[in-house]
């Protein structure tokens, strides 16, 4: 449906000839259009739309759909890792918005506000927008799924991230009332079972990530891989590594490499289990080289850290190994250091370990 509704937008936008001869009802029904599908834009050439209705918006006198598609345009640069334009976006539509007091649009962009922070660590000023939005929210109950869904399915995510967790697990009970796609139930479900593995309670965790992955669609095969990995981790914890390996090995047959980011959670919880079972040794050089394809590094740095951990501790007593890891991080830092501080000083920190190990192993 988002495909089918997009790709009329993209017919419409692109074929119009003079755009002041278009109505501005019809104008304004293509940004609601946008707005309720701004996920589908995220390729570089939806920019061009997404302005060129903007400057149609601002043109036709429609200050409301103006300040809608600057949220859009916002969202659009969120998910293509430029924090900087997405904040100064959603901060001009949140303006907008507020003093028009327009309630459904200034709660959705408190939301987004609320995510951009929540994405740069900054989780006590996500909190702060997405608790005003929750309170305009409780003073106007009419306001329509998927923007009640996602203030109360992002505020369970931070809760939790905030290690309060009956709070969060309140938060996304409700959420679960309101979502109504497959995806919206599974990955409710799924963070639900988050906050019990982070509570220790394993069974009732793995019983929320079965509950997802049955929840998710057929095609929705990223989405299962998830759910799987998390169990895979579980059964990890609970040194039960047979069944650690089924799940995983099930996830990549899921999976297929059709997605990176899953693909490297998968592949280093599969190299965990191996560690674990004194069998990773013959692995380790697939990790690393794995490490070396990464490009997108705001999305992966997670990730990163935690493979790089993972390999430091299974090479740790091996000068060789130790010294090829060196060198790699010397490159990532090169190349990826300059896309977060934070991230900066986290790989300084493990390069920092790994030549104490080498100091270590020298004088030895």
């Amino acid at each position: 449906m988002k495909v089918q509704r997009k790709q009329k937008v993209r017919s419409f936008v692109f074929s119009v000839r003079d755009p002041k001869r278009i109505p501005a009802r019809t104008l304004a029904a293509f940004v609601d259009n946008i707005v309720l599908d701004i996920e589908a834009y995220k390729n570089s050439e939806d920019i061009i739309l997404l302005t060129q209705v903007t400057d149609w918006c601002e043109a036709k006198g429609l200050p409301v759909q103006q300040a809608k598609m600057k949220r859009n345009m916002g969202m659009y640069y969120f998910y293509n890792k430029q924090q900087d334009k997405a904040y100064r976006y959603i901060n001009e539509a949140v303006d907008f918005f507020r003093k028009r007091k327009t309630g459904e649009m200034l709660i959705t962009s408190l939301s987004d506000l609320g995510l951009l922070h929540f994405f740069d660590y900054q989780y006590q000023l996500a909190r702060h927008y997405i608790e005003e939005a929750q309170r305009l929210y409780r003073l106007n109950r009419n306001i329509r799924y998927p923007v009640n869904f996602l203030l109360y399915y992002r505020a369970g995510i931070l809760l939790s991230y905030l290690k309060e967790y009956d709070a969060s697990q309140k938060m996304l009970e409700t959420a679960l009332e309101l979502a109504r796609s497959p995806h919206d139930k599974g990955s409710t479900v799924l963070n639900m079972g988050v906050n019990y593995k982070r509570l220790q309670r394993y069974e009732e965790a793995i019983a929320c990530y079965q509950k997802a992955e049955s929840l998710y669609e057929p095609t929705q095969l990223i989405l299962k891989c998830g759910a799987l990995n998390n169990m895979a981790e579980l059964y990890k914890v609970k040194g039960d590594y047979d069944a650690a390996i089924k799940h995983i090995m099930k996830a990549f047959e899921y999976l297929e490499c059709k997605d990176m980011a899953y693909f490297f959670m998968c592949f280093q919880t599969y190299t965990e289990i191996k560690l674990l079972q004194g069998e990773a040794t013959d692995i380790i050089y697939q990790l690393l080289d794995l490490l070396r394809k990464v490009k997108e590094f705001f999305i992966y740095k997670s990730y990163i850290i935690d493979g790089l951990y993972i390999f430091k501790k299974i090479c740790n007593k091996d000068k060789q190994l130790l010294t090829d890891f060196e060198k790699e991080l010397k490159l990532l830092l090169q190349t990826a250091g300059e896309t977060s501080e934070l991230f900066r000083q986290e790989l300084d920190i493990c390069l920092d370990e790994v030549r104490l190990s080498l100091s270590v192993l020298s004088t030895n």
